[in-house]
Parts: structure tokens; sequence; C-alpha cells
């Protein structure tokens, strides 16, 4: 063959393979740093693409914050908050949590937040029944006499008489002092009224109309 000929179909071969190198160079990443990063399914960042197997081809690493602990602890101590508070007809606590689609880091201070009115709702429970929740610790004697004077009514207050244990107005606050208790325009609540009638019981031995304690 003519040696012409031979030197133009190598250097068309020369030119083609020249660029075919340079179209495989543009497509190679310029550093491992910005090597491709391949993320697990449904996790993409901003300029990542799916491939049709559903994962992630992004040139940043994509971290999802889960924190399930923190996410479940929200509603719990809110219901428990909840339920203390209306145990003792209180008002309930606001800004009901919502912790979908927020934050770790809101969901962890958004339970330690709810977490703290749970413990403070306790408090104020086991205060608040100590004072009104007579059903839970006044005596079966003391009830009978409360039942037989007032029919247990804790506001119970006439011209002459005042206490679910119907004690006479003159002596009602002499009574409660001996026990410690303040007097009844101040603050008479369930407890303030039974230890008025134990001070009562205790200055007097009885003085009640029904059959005594």
């Amino acid at each position: 063959m003519n040696p012409v000929v031979w030197a133009r179909i190598a250097m068309s071969v020369a030119a083609f393979g020249a660029v075919l190198a340079a179209v495989f160079m543009l497509n190679l990443p310029a550093s491992a740093e910005n090597s491709p990063t391949l993320h697990g399914p449904g996790y993409c960042g901003p300029d990542g693409k799916l491939t049709e197997e559903g994962t992630c081809i992004d040139q940043e690493p994509v971290f999802v914050e889960l924190c399930p602990g923190a996410r479940k602890a929200v509603p719990y101590y809110r219901r428990l908050t909840w339920d203390r508070q209306a145990a003792r007809v209180g008002d309930l606590a606001d800004r009901t949590p919502i912790v979908k689609g927020k934050t770790c880091h809101w969901s962890r201070y958004a339970a330690g937040e709810w977490q703290a009115r749970a413990r403070a709702s306790l408090k104020a429970l086991k205060r608040w029944n100590r004072e009104y929740a007579w059903w839970l610790w006044l005596p079966v004697n003391w009830r009978a006499l409360s039942t037989c004077e007032t029919h247990l009514d804790f506001e119970h207050a006439n011209s002459t008489h005042l206490s679910a244990f119907g004690i006479t107005i003159a002596e009602y606050d002499a009574d409660a002092a001996y026990m410690g208790a303040p007097p009844w325009h101040v603050r008479h609540t369930p407890r303030d009224q039974y230890l008025a009638a134990r001070g009562h019981l205790a200055r007097f031995g009885d003085g009640w109309t029904c059959p005594g304690p």
C-alpha cells in the first residue's frame, strides 16, 4: 500500500484516540475527596441524584439524626403532666409539642422541658392531695362525723357554724390555731378543717350534736 495512505490512517487513529482520552478524563473525579459518595435509600443532598435502585449519589455525605428516645419522651411526659394536672382539676400546660420534622436538638430540649414539667406536676399533685383530697386520708370516724353534721360539705358556712365538721364560729379559729392551721378567712382547705376539728376535740373533748369521732 502507498506509504502516504498508511500515514494518513495512522494520523486518523491517533486523533480519534486523543478525543476518546479527553472525553474520559473529563468524566473522572478531580481527586478522591470529590469522589461521588453512595448513601442509603431515600436520602439525598441538594446536589444528589437518585439511581434506579433508589440509592443516592452525592458529592457530600448526608447524615440523618433520628433520636427516637427524645421524640418518644416528649409525648410521654406531656401525657404524664396533663394527667397529673387533670387529677387536681388544674389548668393543663400549654405549648403542645410537635416533634415531627424537628431537629434532634429541639426534640431533646422539648423532652427535657416536659420531663421537668412532669416532675413539677407530681409535686403539685402531692400537695393538692394532702390539702384537698380528703377521700384519700380522712379517717372513717371523722368522715362519719362530717357526714352527720354537714353531709361532707367543706364549704359549709352559715351564721353560727363553719366547716364540714360544724364547728361554731366563735371557736373555729381557736380550734384551728391549736393544731397550727390558719383562720377560716385566711384558708380553709379540707385538711385545715380536719385539723380544726381535731383541735376542737382536744380542747373540749366533744361538743358535737352528732356522735363524736
